[in-house]
């Protein structure tokens, strides 16, 4: 993920299980200037650790 990212970019965690979706959500946003991807996630448990540390 680019640290260049403008310091205003919307942050988003990806929460999704299956991994086909999964890519096509990265490609997706990673396409979209003002939005940084701060982390992926699989499942429930590993998303609610994840807004913990983000």
């Amino acid at each position: 993920m680019p640290s260049d990212r403008a310091e205003n970019a919307i942050r988003l965690l990806v929460a999704e299980d299956h991994p086909m979706v999964a890519v096509a959500l990265d490609s997706a946003f990673e396409l979209v200037e003002d939005i940084e991807i701060v982390e992926r996630t699989g499942s429930v448990a590993e998303t609610i650790a994840a807004t913990a540390r983000t």
